[in-house]
């Protein structure tokens, strides 16, 4: 399948949407129930930072695309750093099934952003390149 700026802004906009909800639940309850535990309250007020920026590149996905492709690389890479050592903290921490699962598969989503984000990054260069150079032969008489 290929995938197109479209669908990846849907992408972006509903994991965005999803984490920033599941974030906020876990603050809740950190909040509530367990308000010692400081590194997991850290933990998602960092994800909810960036879910965010999650919501914000699925508004500005193609610009950033074109003009700053490296920082949507570095959300990305961010958001693998930060479902890595959340793996860890959780197994240490909690151990279940629930937590295990979730860090594992933003691994594996990041994963697939990182891969999906640089073939489309480079389809979009080749094509403004194009774009370009057809604009700048010179004019037939």
């Amino acid at each position: 399948m290929k995938e197109s700026v479209r669908s990846l802004k849907v992408f972006f906009g509903v994991v965005g949407i999803v984490s920033i909800l599941n974030n906020l639940g876990d603050l809740y309850l950190y909040l509530k129930w367990d308000n010692q535990n400081l590194i997991g309250i850290l933990l998602t007020i960092i994800g909810l930072g960036l879910s965010g920026l999650f919501v914000y590149l699925s508004f500005n996905l193609k610009r950033l695309l074109l003009n700053s492709f490296h920082f949507v690389r570095r959300v990305i890479l961010a958001s693998t750093g930060f479902h890595l050592f959340s793996f860890v903290f959780y197994c240490l921490v909690y151990p279940g099934v629930y937590k295990f699962i979730q860090p594992f598969y933003g691994v594996l989503m990041c994963w697939y952003l990182f891969v999906t984000i640089n073939r489309l990054s480079r389809f979009l260069q080749e094509e403004l390149l194009q774009i370009v150079s057809e604009n700048n032969k010179p004019s037939e008489l």
